[in-house]
């Protein structure tokens, strides 16, 4: 996705029904915080992913998107996003969407 300095790459992991269910559970019960920077206040909420007991962090926290499609995660570099679709599940080879994001 292009932004000002370039481009986000964006890990999106989809869920099943029922891990579905469990995130939107999560987010709902997950409180929202602030974040101030250079003047933007911006509200998210603070959920944290681990892959085998390791977080899984993005370049973006505050832009992550958890809801009923899954979850999108932004990262500045390409590598980092095809790394953590890597950590996630090693055995499948990433797809990309034409246009603007990493799946």
């Amino acid at each position: 996705m292009p932004s000002e300095n370039g481009y986000f790459y964006y890990f999106n992991m989809r869920l099943n029904e029922e891990s579905t269910a469990a995130l939107i559970a999560l987010r709902n019960a997950t409180p929202h915080e602030n974040i101030s920077y250079n003047g933007w206040t911006c509200s998210y909420r603070n959920i944290r992913i681990t892959v085998n007991g390791e977080p899984l962090i993005s370049s973006a926290p505050v832009w992550n998107v958890y809801n009923g499609l899954g979850i999108l995660l932004p990262f500045v570099r390409k590598e980092d996003a095809l790394e953590a679709a890597r950590r996630v599940c090693p055995t499948l080879t990433p797809q990309f969407s034409e246009g603007w994001s990493v799946q």
